[in-house]
């Protein structure tokens, strides 16, 4: 309700379907972050709105822009890491049409318990 405007009816559908693990660099040094994702479908005529003002716009995008807008950093670094995520999982990402498939992956599920794999 509170980014989105998603009423309760609709939200309570949302179904988890795991968790994205990555360090995010601060001026104060590396900053262990886990983000649970959830999946929602909303209908095609659900148009979100902006209600607690930290919301700067909604973009209704295809595929093809979304990829894009990731490949070009248009969107935050955790955003893109989820979007990954539910690309992977539905199928547009994949062994056959991205040649760094394992590599993205790894990516999305850093072991946060290993600084090690961050100083070499």
């Amino acid at each position: 309700m509170e980014e989105a405007g998603i009423p309760q009816s609709l939200s309570s559908q949302c179904r988890g379907v795991g968790a994205i693990s990555y360090f995010m660099e601060l001026s104060r040094g590396l900053y262990p972050e886990i983000q649970f994702v959830y999946d929602l479908q909303i209908p095609n005529d659900f148009k979100p709105q902006n209600t607690d003002g930290e919301v700067g716009a909604f973009y209704h995008l295809t595929l093809n822009e979304v990829l894009e807008k990731i490949r070009n950093n248009e969107f935050k670094p955790n955003c893109a890491l989820i979007t990954i995520d539910f690309l992977i999982r539905h199928g547009h990402i994949s062994p056959e049409n991205e040649l760094d498939y394992v590599e993205i992956v790894a990516g999305c599920h850093k072991n946060l318990f290993d600084l090690e794999q961050f100083l070499n």
